[in-house]
């Protein structure tokens, strides 16, 4: 009997440790590593069956999750089972997406992330940000949070510390990991 595979679902949170100069670059600017020791580029949100919101790529879009899983060294998925098993949540995910699809990267925010990293002065985050704009981690928050599921007062967390909140929160589990592309 074969294993039935791995299938994303709407609201899963999606951790990858991307392998391209930008994720290695992102992964060097945050903390060493999360409390479990994984080292992460890039966070996204599934809005579906088919596919992944990211903000990457200069712009907000949708990926297949096989795609983004084939280039990152590993990749682990968090879900919330008593928030989106909710069709009504669901679909309020679905449309704040919507909103944010083709809109444009914050690149200036990357240079905010820097900033805070290296002076450790969160203002760089805070007033380089481009309204309507977001990266990776704002974006997925600020999804989160517009569907009514906040996981943290702080949109201002790169991978690894809204890894570290989600895995330390009890509405959320680890449904699956991954290694390889």
């Amino acid at each position: 009997m074969s294993e039935k595979p791995f299938e994303i679902r709407i609201g899963d949170v999606v951790y990858f440790h991307g392998t391209g100069p930008v994720s290695r670059a992102i992964m060097e600017l945050q903390e060493p590593g999360n409390f479990e020791g994984y080292r992460f580029s890039h966070v996204a949100i599934a809005v579906g069956d088919y596919g992944l919101i990211l903000s990457a790529d200069w712009k907000v879009s949708v990926d297949p999750f096989e795609k983004m899983q084939k280039k990152a060294k590993y990749t682990h998925v968090f879900r919330n089972e008593k928030w989106f098993s909710n069709e009504f949540h669901r679909a309020q995910l679905a449309n704040e997406f919507r909103k944010w699809a083709g809109k444009t990267y914050d690149v200036p925010q990357l240079f905010g992330f820097m900033g805070w990293y290296i002076t450790g002065r969160k203002w760089f985050v805070e007033h380089l940000q481009i309204k309507n704009r977001e990266v990776c981690s704002t974006l997925t928050w600020r999804l989160l949070e517009q569907a009514g599921c906040k996981i943290s007062d702080d949109k201002f967390m790169p991978p690894n510390e809204m890894y570290a909140v989600m895995a330390t929160n009890k509405d959320w589990a680890k449904v699956a990991q991954f290694t390889g592309g």
